[in-house]
């Protein structure tokens, strides 16, 4: 009698991530494709509480395999992929190092390359499909791009143009081209340069796939003729749906700039170069791309679950304080916690921290609500480091939502952006402080 194979378990949160879809590949399969393995998907408390001994946990949980750190103590340039490479001693392999090196770039620098690994996860994260179906697709994703690395395959750029204008004709038969059709040009006439190369791009993941469907086909073709023509069919109906998911979020960017130019459901404005896009009650995920587009330098999102998202274009922003290049996104912290603290009546002895505090990165005790992420400077990788202020997000639901109210926050940004040059830190505390507990209420112990 055959033994039982058991299935082993890994936690990923929710709307995983190339990090952590990387991560969880590594650890499970990379050195055993056919391993059984069934993935869950926790919020991050629960990935702190609630996970079984011996159950790994990737991205979250603050265990071996999370490069967050409570109080901002984040580990450099490690991602929670890298860390998994290292402990498995294969972080210097030429494939996987390069898969790292991307990973890194786009987790911790925010750096997206078109219609490359980094580009087609974030458009899975954005889409509606399940934890699970997301997952498998970035699992086949990465599979193939290492396939492709590994057996040292050659590019092949036309076959990707070809598939490319395929799939833009049957959107044009059901007229659904539109304006996104622009990203996919742009892609498409890069792709005319024989010499271009983009890691992990279509092209590498298509040559990938058609590698891997042919092994898989086994005995299955009568020849290899047979073999070569249905693994080439699967690999382009898999690139093809990679595609369609491509596409639908490139659509979601031009219905974020129809909102963002609609009056009635977004405020702009701008006082000494802070250049504010606010959107509330807005479920699109591309509201912040499509901002900075614009040329919005701060921009504030309420999802219509009540949280909040504030981003920071950080190149711009580091120019209007060119001698403290954090200064501004460091005064937001600050100011919307202390709002935090004071809406929700949770100062201490009347006392209340240090504006130094306020502005720490991560999150703070005090303040569970907001998470402040301060990308580390990346060698080699010219835009300055990502910055954004969030009170919850795609992978991070659970958040308790902030109690701010809308109008409140943005006069809080605008204040900032008509004092950010000469704040006075205590000048803002009486006002805040005054405003919540007027000198007739005395203050909570």
């Amino acid at each position: 009698m055959k033994k039982k194979e058991k299935t082993s378990i890994g936690v990923l949160h929710e709307a995983v991530d190339l990090d952590a879809a990387v991560a969880y590949y590594l650890y499970h399969y990379y050195r055993d494709p056919k391993k059984k393995v069934k993935p869950l998907f926790e919020s991050e408390q629960n990935a702190l509480i609630n996970v079984p001994e011996g159950v790994q946990v990737f991205d979250r949980g603050w265990g071996p395999y999370d490069h967050h750190r409570p109080g901002g103590n984040n580990l450099g340039e490690e991602t929670s992929a890298s860390l998994v490479a290292k402990e498995l001693g294969i972080n210097n392999e030429p494939a996987v190092q390069e898969l790292l090196e991307l990973v890194k770039q786009t987790d911790l620098g925010g750096v997206t390359r078109e219609f490359s690994l980094t580009d087609i996860s974030k458009a899975l994260q954005r889409s509606e499909l399940s934890n699970e179906e997301r997952l498998e697709l970035d699992i086949a994703c990465i599979k193939a791009g290492l396939q492709f690395k590994e057996l040292g395959l050659q590019r092949d750029n036309q076959k990707c143009q070809k598939l490319i204008l395929e799939f833009l004709e049957s959107l044009k038969e059901k007229d659904e081209v539109g304006e996104a059709f622009e990203k996919f040009r742009r892609y498409f006439n890069t792709l005319s340069h024989k010499d271009f190369k983009r890691s992990f791009d279509l092209v590498e993941i298509l040559s990938g796939q058609e590698a891997l469907e042919f092994a898989n086909l086994g005995e299955k073709a009568q020849t290899p003729e047979e073999a070569t023509k249905i693994a080439t069919e699967e690999a382009t109906k898999f690139v093809k749906t990679l595609l369609q998911y491509i596409y639908e979020d490139s659509v979601e960017f031009f219905k974020a700039l129809d909102i963002l130019n609609d009056p009635k459901q977004s405020n702009l404005w701008s006082k000494n170069g802070i250049n504010i896009a606010a959107v509330n009650d807005c479920n699109n995920k591309k509201i912040s791309a499509a901002a900075r587009n614009m040329g919005a330098n701060l921009i504030i999102q309420r999802d219509k679950k009540g949280h909040t998202q504030i981003y920071f274009d950080s190149k711009e922003v580091a120019k209007l304080v060119p001698d403290d290049p954090d200064w501004i996104p460091d005064l937001v912290a600050a100011v919307f916690r202390l709002e935090e603290l004071l809406v929700q009546n949770r100062l201490t002895n009347g006392q209340l921290p240090e504006p130094e505090y306020l502005a720490r990165a991560d999150k703070i005790d005090e303040v569970p609500e907001w998470h402040y992420f301060k990308a580390p400077a990346l060698k080699g990788v010219k835009e300055p480091p990502g910055r954004f202020f969030q009170n919850g997000s795609l992978t991070t639901q659970e958040v308790p939502l902030s109690k701010i109210p809308w109008d409140t926050a943005l006069y809080l940004l605008d204040s900032i952006a008509i004092f950010y040059k000469n704040f006075r830190w205590k000048k803002w505390l009486v006002q805040r402080t005054s405003y919540y507990f007027p000198p007739s209420k005395k203050k909570p112990v």
